[in-house]
């Protein structure tokens, strides 16, 4: 069975911004190219960076490629249960975290002290391809 991923806002921003190595940006072109999936937070901290107008547009339409998952119920709940149990992880970090345990994906991250707290998180750092 193939692997579906979550990304996190910050991959998002490194793989744009081309910041990843060729062997790995090639790898993210793939699963890019495929099907990705993204969080309406990971939207919303993406577009929310200074930039010029047709950059902005440029990220808007490479987001229209893949997935958004907005916030539900069972996102909320599972956020809910994130910061009852780790109340130091940041809000739209447990929201993503939560997006990707309800939807069963494994999240690629940056940052692994944003998540490393977190049960039943499937996780990969593009980093360590």
């Amino acid at each position: 069975m193939e692997r579906s991923y979550l990304m996190d806002s910050n991959v998002l921003i490194d793989y744009i911004s081309h910041q990843f190595a060729s062997s790995t940006e090639q790898t993210l072109d793939t699963i890019f190219d495929n099907s990705f999936h993204y969080s309406v937070i990971s939207r919303l901290e993406v577009l929310g960076y200074n930039g010029n107008t047709e950059s902005l547009r440029q990220i808007e339409e490479f987001l229209h490629t893949g997935k958004m998952y907005s916030l539900t119920r069972e996102i909320e709940d599972q956020t809910i249960l994130i910061r009852r149990a780790s109340p130091k992880i940041k809000l739209p970090d447990a929201i993503i975290a939560a997006t990707a345990i309800n939807h069963n994906l494994v999240l690629l991250f940056r940052n692994l002290s944003d998540f490393k707290e977190i049960a039943n998180l499937q996780l990969e750092n593009p980093r360590n391809w």
